[in-house]
């Protein structure tokens, strides 16, 4: 009915961690001061309509469905995309807002939910080089950087899930549900801040245990720096069919790879995202 995600199971434990999501919430925050800066509280919650849904790939290695919805005077698709061989869901959202918030209506506001089917709930949110555990979990909205990841009991194992973007920054836990707010039609001092065309990438991870702050990271950044093929014609060359540039082991993450200001060496950053040593 409103194009959400139904059941996400990961088929390595079986576990089903997230049932019955909406695509999308919409919901108006009363009229209040400094509205570009402070969120206040939300009015009761309303569900996109789905209007068509079709499926654009279904290969071996990428499947994927679209999904148009509209909410008001706004529209948008959500395409869901599967990788052979890759545990993630991937979920574009790309539309247009026409909402418009005012001191007599108040904030609409956009966001993205996924009830996760977990008990004891705790989240975790991406800060620079690193990450940090927060015991709210009554929809305060927190900032995070690239990803927030919740971590639960289901059927009495430890599991999670990880949400990913690539833009946004607003995320909070209610009870076990967790939110992306992705557009807030605030309206002082811009009037207008957000009517217009938006794209937004999201990656939905499911995992049973525990998820390594680095292997977080590592899909934060797999999200916001995609690998860009390059087509050329065929030719000769030096170099191999297949090459690898770096390898790293161990529990670090790598942040940047530049050339030296002098001389032909290439530097190399890593950092450690835990507080516990790591040999690298």
């Amino acid at each position: 009915v409103n194009g959400g995600i139904q059941r996400l199971v990961d088929k390595r434990s079986g576990a089903v961690i997230v049932e019955n999501a909406p695509a999308l919430e919409y919901a108006v925050e009363r009229p209040h001061g400094m509205t570009a800066w402070s969120i206040d509280n939300t009015g009761p919650t309303e569900y996109p309509q789905m209007t068509a849904i079709r499926r654009t790939l279904d290969g071996p290695f990428k499947a994927a469905i679209e999904v148009d919805v509209t909410i008001h005077e706004s529209n948008f698709t959500l395409t869901y995309e599967v990788h052979a061989g890759d545990p993630r869901l991937y979920v574009g959202i790309k539309g247009v807002w026409f909402q418009r918030g005012t001191p007599q209506t108040g904030v609409p506001a956009l966001s993205v939910a996924l009830p996760l089917n977990l008990r004891e709930a705790t989240g975790r949110y991406e800060i620079p080089f690193g990450a940090i555990d927060r015991s709210w979990n009554e929809g305060e909205e927190v900032p995070a950087l690239r990803w927030a990841q919740v971590t639960g009991k289901a059927d009495g194992k430890t599991a999670g899930c990880l949400l990913a973007n690539d833009s946004k920054y607003g995320h909070s836990l209610d009870g076990s549900t967790l939110r992306l707010t992705l557009i807030r039609s605030s309206y002082d001092p811009d009037i207008l801040p957000e009517i217009g065309q938006h794209e937004i990438h999201l990656a939905i991870l499911p995992f049973t245990g525990e998820l390594p702050v680095a292997e977080a990271i590592h899909v934060g950044q797999d999200i916001n720096h995609v690998l860009r093929p390059v087509g050329t014609d065929v030719h000769k060359g030096k170099l191999p069919a297949e090459a690898q540039f770096i390898h790293i082991t161990g529990n670090v993450c790598l942040s940047a790879v530049k050339k030296a200001e002098e001389g032909n060496a290439i530097i190399v950053r890593l950092f450690n995202p835990t507080e516990k040593p790591a040999t690298a």
